[in-house]
């Protein structure tokens, strides 16, 4: 079974990871002519029976709430793009999760076309855990939520508190060349996205068969982070019973826009992060990263 076979499903997938530009990355390719993706950026659908074990943390079980759960609901997704068009699914969730990959298979084939998006491991440790400040999701210092993430994930807290955890990214990435083949699984270094994204987006779109001679919109920040102005407001536009009823009201798209001027209004500044305890976290990564390196056969410049 492959993914040319079923016309209304993805023939791209990009799996993550978090905080390391899949926010980018869909705003430019929804832009493209060729391009059908989701009016719900991130669908977790691969990852759900996974991430239902895991429903504890501030919000989590809003959070689950408004994933896709079932095939039906998945291709329902699709149902509406134009004959000819190329499909995506970009949900970070499906690089951490084990058994992602061999669910993507089962559905959509052995020749669907896999992204990464990866990150300096030290900058993703930083950047999900002021996502999770911004939303008022974490009331810890990093130190401490470092140092409680072993408890929390015991626990059955959610992966985006698996803050150092998250971030080894070797073995996940050699899980898909390994099942799909290096032809067709592309690794994007956010670094890459972020200082040249023309050049990398049309890497990315010959990547997946669609035109790279396209206008895009690269001056736009997505997704920043930063201390909120208001934790009640933080807590209300994400992983709210209040969030989930808007988005079941309002158009998808519509709410995605206000959500994200309502963030971007209450975004303050970024929280100050030690230099002892980035150079701790840089010597915890040093291995991991030589090892992605050597999977990699190229240099990640985070050494």
């Amino acid at each position: 079974m492959t993914a040319d076979t079923h016309s209304q499903l993805p023939s791209f997938i990009c799996v993550g990871g978090a905080k390391c530009g899949t926010t980018s990355l869909y705003e430019y390719l929804r832009s493209h002519p060729e391009v059908f993706l989701t009016e719900q950026k991130e669908l977790h659908y691969f990852s759900y029976p996974d991430l239902e074990k895991r429903p504890e943390g501030p919000g989590m079980r809003a959070v689950l709430k408004g994933l896709i759960s079932t095939e039906d609901q998945y291709r329902a997704q699709f149902s509406s793009m134009k004959p000819g068009a190329v499909a995506g699914d970009i949900s970070p969730s499906y690089l951490n999760e084990e058994h992602a990959p061999e669910r993507i298979e089962a559905l959509l084939g052995k020749d669907v076309k896999i992204i990464i998006l990866l990150r300096d491991p030290v900058e993703r440790v930083i950047s999900q855990y002021m996502h999770l400040r911004r939303a008022a999701r974490e009331a810890l210092p990093l130190k401490d939520a470092l140092a409680e993430e072993p408890n929390r994930i015991d626990k059955n807290w959610g992966d985006m508190w698996h803050y150092r955890a998250s971030a080894y990214a070797a073995d996940r990435v050699e899980r898909y060349i390994n099942r799909f083949g290096a032809e067709n699984v592309l690794v994007v270094l956010s670094d890459d996205l972020r200082t040249h994204p023309k050049e990398t987006v049309q890497d990315i779109c010959r990547f997946i068969g669609v035109s790279a001679d396209y206008h895009f919109d690269a001056g736009q920040e997505f997704n920043r982070s930063g201390l909120p102005k208001s934790r009640f407001v933080a807590r209300l536009v994400d992983a709210s019973p209040l969030a989930n009823m808007a988005k079941a009201i309002l158009p998808r798209r519509l709410g995605a826009i206000i959500k994200r001027k309502l963030q971007e209004m209450n975004t303050g500044e970024k929280e100050a992060i030690s230099e002892t305890l980035r150079a701790q976290l840089k010597q915890d990564y040093a291995n991991e990263i030589v090892r992605l390196e050597e999977i990699l056969g190229r240099k990640t410049g985070w050494q």
